[in-house]
C-alpha cells in the first residue's frame, strides 16, 4: 500500500510539471547607484502573485514564477514587480531613513520570451515613481494574496475532479 501511495504522488508530481514552466528574473536594486535592501513581489496584470521576496543589503534578489499552460488568463501578460523601500533624497537624514514607500516597475511579456524566461534586470529606485504606503499597500498585500490562495485552491479542485472521473 505504501509503495502504491508513493507511485501516485510521484505520477501527480511529474504530471503537474509538464503542464507548466518556469521563469525568473534576476537583478540588483540600486538607489542613487549604492545597493539598497527593501522587500520585493512578482505579480500578474491580474493580480496572480508569484513571489514574494526580501532583498537583503547587498540589493540582489532572484525571483521565480511558475505559469500553467492551461491556465489562459496568466499567459501573455505583463509582469509587475512591487518594490518596497525607503529610498528617497532627504537632506538633514540618514541615507534610507523615511517613511514606507512602494514602487512598480512593469516588464513586458515579450522581454521575458526574448530572453528565454531569464531576464537579468538592475533597478534604479531613484527613477521610480513612490507610493507611500500607508495603509494602501498592506490592503492591496492582503487582497492579492487571498485571491492567489483561492485560484490555487479553485484549480487544485479542478484537477482532482478531473483525475476523479478518469
Amino acid at each position: 500500500m505504501y509503495n502504491f501511495t508513493v507511485l501516485v504522488f510521484c505520477f501527480y508530481t511529474i504530471s503537474s510539471f509538464a503542464s507548466s514552466f518556469i521563469f525568473s528574473i534576476r537583478g540588483t536594486l540600486t538607489c542613487y547607484g549604492i545597493p539598497f535592501k527593501g522587500n520585493i513581489w512578482m505579480i500578474s496584470d491580474d493580480g496572480h502573485i508569484f513571489t514574494i521576496r526580501e532583498v537583503g543589503s547587498n540589493g540582489s534578489f532572484n525571483l521565480h514564477g511558475r505559469i500553467d499552460f492551461h491556465l489562459n488568463r496568466l499567459q501573455r501578460r505583463n509582469v509587475k514587480l512591487v518594490i518596497e523601500h525607503k529610498c528617497l533624497n532627504w537632506k538633514n537624514r540618514r541615507f534610507g531613513s523615511g517613511p514606507p514607500m512602494y514602487s512598480e516597475y512593469t516588464i513586458r511579456w515579450e522581454e521575458l520570451a526574448m530572453d528565454g524566461f531569464d531576464l537579468q534586470r538592475n533597478i534604479e529606485l531613484s527613477n521610480l515613481y513612490v507610493n507611500y504606503s500607508m495603509p494602501d499597500l498592506y490592503i492591496r498585500k492582503l487582497i492579492l494574496i487571498a485571491r492567489t490562495m483561492l485560484s490555487d485552491s479553485e484549480h487544485r479542485l479542478k484537477r482532482i475532479r478531473i483525475l476523479k472521473r478518469r
